[in-house]
């Protein structure tokens, strides 16, 4: 198994602003209780798992012949590593082949393929198949376990379906399982015109297709919550582009959340629709970081700190969106943002520890001017580095959210207020707002 070294330049990029954060909390006053002091250990805790101790996603996809376990993984990473295929990896276990890549500028993914054999399957200790299962999650430590299914080729899923049932039944500590009902293309009636609805279906092959799936998912009943129906073929070979992949989406977005921390770094970077899901994990702590220590009651005192923390988090979403991180080009960034408006950057930071001389809320207006200069910024920094503008464009951007936010913000009292700002239940948290003016 890949594990990035010390010497990666991209790692060496990253350790640096987080050494320098280790270094400031020696030195920073911390709030009554030592509030402070312990978020900011485990912010920079998280960040290092997330971060320096990266490494690749590991994928057990199993399933019958010809059901399309090798194309899934061309699917999910394809416009990376090209219609080529994988390359196995060197001493293989008895059960199942392992196949690597490195992803240029991403790092290494690996994917396990098993192939269920046998028109029957019994108990898991009877020495089938599912010895293989056990044996490659037990020795190889894989991140989610993919079931695909062929979503016309059923005859044999409900004894699938069963035995697996059965095998997470006995290892609760196991992996997800994610069921993915594929090939809907090929669901009557024929034609494929995307895209379907699958959640409230209107065209007839969206209706058949979401059948097939509430077919597939009757028969697991406890371990897997949700079938993804899904297209996986994918092929530019013979200088033509056939390209069925459909649906990935909440699919990449399920194995994301199934992620250990220190995965999905490289998993984002291959599989960039969840790219925006990280940037926004980290924008949410280094808000909630930044509100904590504009707390500070001493003007000029949370200056440092907070600089360091929206460096930080520039540093990482340009890591997360495949670009090499570094932490000059972040601060030049960082720095074009405020050259339309240098006086008045300059004037709001002079207001904002001005605040702090009012008794009372002034210590929680100047953390909340701070705060929505922190999500500005990281928003800004998220569509700039993924392609969503142009970085000409996102001084506007940012101008355009930090007003926004700080006119949010004027209700918020605690961090447990904005925590409860991120954690709305509108389906993107408290960002989905932030294009108001």
């Amino acid at each position: 198994m890949h594990e990035p070294s010390p010497g990666d330049p991209w790692i060496q990029a990253l350790a640096e602003p987080l050494n320098r954060l280790d270094d400031l909390l020696q030195h920073l006053p911390d709030l009554p209780g030592g509030a402070m002091r312990q978020r900011l250990r485990t912010f920079i805790n998280d960040l290092r798992e997330l971060t320096i101790d990266a490494r690749g996603p590991r994928l057990l996809i199993i399933g019958r012949p010809r059901a399309g376990k090798s194309s899934l993984g061309q699917a999910l990473f394809g416009d990376l590593v090209g219609p080529s295929g994988w390359l196995a990896a060197k001493d293989q276990p008895a059960h199942g082949t392992w196949y690597t890549q490195i992803l240029p500028g991403v790092g290494l993914v690996e994917l396990c393929e098993l192939t269920i054999d046998g028109p029957t399957l019994q108990h898991p200790d009877s020495g089938t198949w599912t010895t293989a299962v056990t044996e490659m999650i037990n020795g190889a430590g894989a991140d989610a376990v993919l079931y695909v299914q062929p979503i016309e080729e059923w005859a044999l899923g409900p004894t699938d379906c069963q035995t697996l049932e059965c095998l997470w039944a006995d290892h609760p500590r196991w992996p997800s399982l994610f069921v993915l009902a594929n090939r809907i293309d090929t669901v009557n009636p024929p034609g494929w015109a995307p895209p379907y609805d699958f959640a409230e279906p209107g065209h007839p092959k969206a209706v058949a297709i979401a059948e097939r799936t509430r077919e597939i998912a009757a028969g697991f009943r406890r371990q897997a919550q949700i079938v993804y129906p899904v297209g996986t073929y994918w092929d530019l070979s013979h200088g033509q582009t056939l390209d069925y992949r459909y649906n990935l989406a909440p699919l990449q977005d399920g194995l994301y959340e199934a992620m250990p921390l220190r995965a999905r770094l490289v998993y984002a970077r291959a599989a960039r629709h969840t790219q925006g899901r990280l940037a926004d994990l980290v924008i949410e702590e280094a808000a909630l970081l930044t509100f904590a220590l504009g707390l500070n009651p001493l003007p000029l005192a949370d200056a440092l700190p907070i600089s360091i923390v929206q460096g930080i988090q520039v540093t990482l979403i340009m890591a997360f969106a495949g670009r090499t991180p570094d932490w000059p080009t972040a601060v030049q960034f960082i720095n074009r943002l405020g050259l339309t408006g240098i006086a008045a950057m300059t004037g709001r930071e002079f207001f904002r520890n001005l605040a702090k001389l009012v008794p009372g809320a002034g210590d929680v207006v100047s953390a909340g001017m701070a705060t929505a200069t922190t999500i500005a910024l990281g928003e800004t920094a998220k569509q700039v580095f993924t392609g969503q503008t142009s970085e000409k464009e996102g001084v506007r951007t940012f101008d355009v959210l930090r007003r926004a936010w700080e006119k949010r913000l004027r209700l918020v009292r605690s961090e447990a207020d904005l925590a409860g700002m991120f954690r709305q239940p509108n389906g993107n948290g408290a960002r989905t707002a932030t294009v108001e003016t």
